[in-house]
């Protein structure tokens, strides 16, 4: 939270998107202009699912884990 706050830029394939753990992975913060927030993710929504997978018992830490990508696949 506090990168996000300072403006500090997100390491390579971040997609901008600060989540935690409640029943489901839940977005804390999307960074402005971050992918995450050209997609639409805004504060209190739950992400459900990521390529197929429920994130009912799924870590943090996975979850941030899929959710990055590669600079090459972002391209696509």
């Amino acid at each position: 939270m506090r990168e996000i706050e300072a403006g500090t830029a997100p390491p390579e394939g971040d997609v901008g998107l600060e989540i935690t753990r409640q029943y489901y992975l839940r977005v804390i913060a999307a960074r402005d202009g971050s992918a995450a927030a050209r997609a639409g993710l805004q504060t209190g929504d739950y992400i459900r699912g990521i390529d197929g997978k429920p994130t009912r018992d799924m870590p943090v830490f996975e979850g941030a884990r899929l959710l990055r990508a590669s600079p090459a696949r972002r391209s696509r």
